[in-house]
This record gives C-alpha cells, sequence and structure tokens, in this order.
C-alpha cells in the first residue's frame, strides 16, 4: 500500500506540472510591418497604419496577429484571434473598426476576420508585385469584403 500511494503522489504530481508547463505568461508582441502601396513598407511614418500599430498593439490579449494594408488613406486590416476568442471573433472586429475609426478621425478602414483576407495581405508584403498590381489587388481586397458582408 505504501509503494501505491508513492506512485498515485507522483503521477498526480506529474499531471500537474505537465498540464502548467504550456502557459506562458509572457505577453506576445506582434511585430507587423505595414503595406503602404503607394510608398512601399520603407517610409511609413505619420501615416494612418503606424497610427493603428500602436493601436492594435494593445490589444495583444485578445489578437494573436493582424496585418494592415494601406492606400490613398484607406486601411483594410486583417486580424486573427486567438483561439478561445474564436466565438467573439466578428464582435471583437466591428469593435476594433469603431475603435480605429473613432480615434483615427476616418471612416475609411475596414477591418476582417477572414483568413483569406490576411492570406491575400500577407502575399503583398513579398513585394513582388508593382504599385498597379498593388492597386488591383487593393481593389479586390475591397470588393471581396464588401462580397463577405
Amino acid at each position: 500500500m505504501n509503494k501505491g500511494m508513492v506512485i498515485l503522489i507522483v503521477s498526480v504530481l506529474s499531471l500537474l506540472f505537465a498540464c502548467n508547463a504550456g502557459e506562458n505568461n509572457e505577453t506576445q508582441t506582434n511585430t507587423v510591418t505595414p503595406i503602404n502601396i503607394e510608398k512601399g513598407t520603407d517610409d511609413i511614418n505619420g501615416t494612418l497604419s503606424k497610427q493603428a500599430t500602436a493601436i492594435l498593439n494593445k490589444k495583444n490579449d485578445f489578437l494573436s496577429s493582424y496585418k494592415i494594408l494601406e492606400s490613398e488613406n484607406e486601411l483594410i486590416i486583417a486580424i486573427k484571434v486567438d483561439f478561445f476568442q474564436q466565438f467573439t471573433e466578428q464582435k471583437i472586429e466591428k469593435k476594433l473598426e469603431k475603435e480605429l475609426k473613432e480615434k483615427l478621425h476616418t471612416k475609411k478602414i475596414k477591418v476582417s476576420s477572414d483568413e483569406k483576407i490576411y492570406i491575400e495581405i500577407s502575399k503583398l508584403e513579398n513585394n513582388e508585385f508593382t504599385n498597379t498590381e498593388k492597386k488591383k489587388k487593393f481593389t479586390k481586397l475591397k470588393k471581396l469584403m464588401k462580397d463577405n458582408a
């Protein structure tokens, strides 16, 4: 009986330590390079995308990552929420869009949690497209977002 009790205690402790090992209490920081179609990714100081990045970096409690695409003072932001927030991602999307419109004083901001939008913006980060191709992609993304709404 003494040997059984020791095995039980060891197995319970190992289970507790194994379950706790996956938790990470450090805050995750998003390293995002916003894409400005007219200026490229280099010159974004003072633009809407830089200001939006500052706001979204404070939202890392429920955002896992995001991508920003800017063209002619219009923003398309694709977000990915944390796993446990996926059931409320559309509420988060609307809340972020409203907050960004208020803080940046513009109505030309679209926020989407659609994976397709996120992937398309990621493709544009590769800089394999000319500015005219990027503008066409931007209008295509805006149309795609309207169709999904």
